[in-house]
């Protein structure tokens, strides 16, 4: 009976000392393991391939904490140096994020090997072009909340009403907006200022990230799709979707139809 009391006893001390680790630092590499995945990788789980020894360093990609940690540009860049040996300039004029995002390769562990064979034959596809670069974070989704007293700095919107389908982008520190193509469009000052206040003004925190499910009619052969983006002055991303089959956020038909009204101008 003592025995299994001493027993549970080191169970919790082993636990609690967990606890107190909040990021468990592996093989010298910046990116780590929370807590939750280090328990994972003692379990074998955690969906992390063990096929290869975990003390191999040149086969680990390691998870991305909690799912913030790669964030911009050169957060990927970074992470394809440090873990599978890529010169910053392999990705130049390049869309690392999708690539590295459709190939798993933040999240699972890969071979150096096997990256570079990746990269071989699937770097041309990802090559960005003027448009692509333009519009290519309105349709990537995200896991940062616009917050209460965020500035925004950009507006990323796409509208499918059924029949038709458009892209805009509002670069708010620029004073300009487009339109599916380059061709950039004056904002005028009062409206560049009113715009700097959509947080504010349509509860931009208070909208789900994931929107609740709507019934809709079976039968019906409807369609209707938007996505708002929000680049805030902190340098986050925060994107927001709906239309048919959820409950859209209050607020966002408004908000919507100002960002239209200045679309109408051109």
């Amino acid at each position: 009976m003592k025995k299994r009391i001493w027993v549970h006893i080191l169970i919790l001390a082993t636990l609690s000392l967990l606890a107190l680790i909040p990021v468990r630092r592996l093989t010298g590499t910046k990116y780590s393991y929370s807590k939750d995945d280090f328990i994972g990788l003692i379990n074998g789980g955690s969906g992390i391939n063990r096929s290869d020894k975990i003390e191999d360093t040149s086969v680990l990609a390691i998870v991305k904490m909690n799912g913030n940690v790669l964030k911009t540009e050169w957060d990927y860049i970074d992470f394809m140096v440090d873990t599978y040996g890529f010169e910053a300039s392999d990705f130049d004029n390049m869309d690392i994020i999708q690539f590295v995002t459709d190939f798993s390769l933040d999240t699972q562990i890969a071979s150096r090997e096997d990256a570079w064979k990746i990269y071989k034959y699937t770097a041309d596809i990802y090559q960005y072009t003027d448009m692509t670069r333009m519009y290519n974070f309105i349709y990537r989704d995200t896991n940062e909340s616009v917050q209460k007293g965020d500035t925004i700095v950009k507006i990323g919107y796409y509208f499918n009403e059924g029949t038709f389908a458009q892209s805009s982008v509002f670069d708010i520190t620029e004073g300009v907006f487009y339109v599916d193509d380059l061709t950039a469009h004056n904002i005028p000052d009062g409206v560049r200022e009113e715009l700097k206040t959509f947080a504010e003004r349509y509860h931009l925190d208070e909208w789900n990230k994931i929107p609740v499910d709507e019934p809709t009619d079976p039968d019906s052969t409807a369609n209707y799709a938007w996505r708002l983006v929000f680049v805030t002055e902190s340098g986050n991303t925060c994107s927001y979707y709906g239309g048919l089959g959820y409950t859209d956020p209050k607020g966002s038909y408004d908000a919507m139809s100002e960002l239209t009204a200045m679309i109408e101008t051109i």
